[in-house]
């Protein structure tokens, strides 16, 4: 009897994890586009809009690259908890 009552309850919780997880996603997803569009070179810009916008993108990518541990730690870490 037991059994019956926590089912619906973890089923549910999974489709708010689901729903969070899909939320972050599509966050993430916005604010990584509006950065590409703001760091993208166009035609009429200056020499130093360039270099200015270089520069914005290296940074960027420095820190993708510095945070993709702690991405990788935290998904572990919510897989085992899952599981």
């Amino acid at each position: 009897m037991n059994d019956r009552l926590e089912k619906p309850a973890l089923e549910e919780e999974e489709g708010a994890q689901q729903d969070a997880a899909k939320k972050m996603m599509e966050w993430s997803g916005h604010r990584y586009r509006s950065f590409q569009d703001y760091v993208a070179y166009r035609e009429g810009d200056p020499t130093w809009v360039l270099a200015y916008k270089l520069v914005l993108r290296f940074t960027g990518i420095v820190l993708m690259i510095l945070l993709s541990p702690f991405l990788i730690i935290g998904l572990t870490i919510a897989f085992i908890a899952v599981f």
